[in-house]
């Protein structure tokens, strides 16, 4: 009887949507979670066959019951591990993109400072100057990419300010970049 192996661990729904299925005279098949008497779990991939009458009524049914709670055991393992994974992933982005942000493009831009008042040195040759300016604007182009790439690997926007403000800033930075006119607009997030 399902009312003594009843885990509660699915929704009255479910079980009142078997019952339905195999009253009308359906087959009912899926997985259920059930307790033994010691208050331990085991999961069973279920098929319940009704057994109709020469009226129409359901007299008695068959429930074929196969043990499944290792392997949702290992899918359960597996998804702690995933998620793991994925914190530990999101840290290391975290953690990269801090250091691209905070260190090296701090460096560039001071080596861009640098350089900038090295062309101003007027007592060099236009050659020189030249050559500063350029080595100027690519530091310059090198940073930007620097710091596009660190809010690529971790959108501090995102954590700060919530999807929505994260996107819309999104929106306007690809708007800036390539001239376009963008609406954005949230709903219901």
């Amino acid at each position: 009887n399902h009312r003594i192996t009843n885990s509660g661990y699915h929704p009255k729904q479910f079980i009142r949507d078997i019952w339905t299925t195999i009253l009308r005279g359906d087959v009912w098949r899926g997985e259920i979670k059930n307790r033994t008497k010691n208050g331990s779990y085991y999961w069973v991939d279920t098929t319940i066959v009704p057994f109709i009458d020469p009226s129409g009524k359901v007299r008695q049914y068959v429930a074929i019951h196969h043990d499944i709670t290792l392997r949702k055991r290992a899918e359960e393992e597996a998804h702690q591990l995933s998620a793991k994974l994925m914190n530990a992933q999101e840290k290391e982005r975290a953690r990269l993109a801090r250091e691209l942000h905070d260190d090296l493009s701090q460096s560039l831009a001071l080596l861009s400072i640098e350089l900038q008042t090295l062309g101003m040195d007027r007592t060099d040759d236009d050659a020189l100057q030249d050559r500063v300016s350029s080595l100027t604007d690519q530091i310059q182009r090198l940073s930007s990419d620097v710091h596009r790439i660190s809010h690529e690997l971790h959108p501090a926007k995102l954590n700060q300010l919530g999807l929505a403000a994260a996107l819309r800033g999104f929106c306007r930075e690809i708007a800036n970049a390539h001239g376009i006119n963008i609406h954005f607009e949230a709903h219901d997030i």
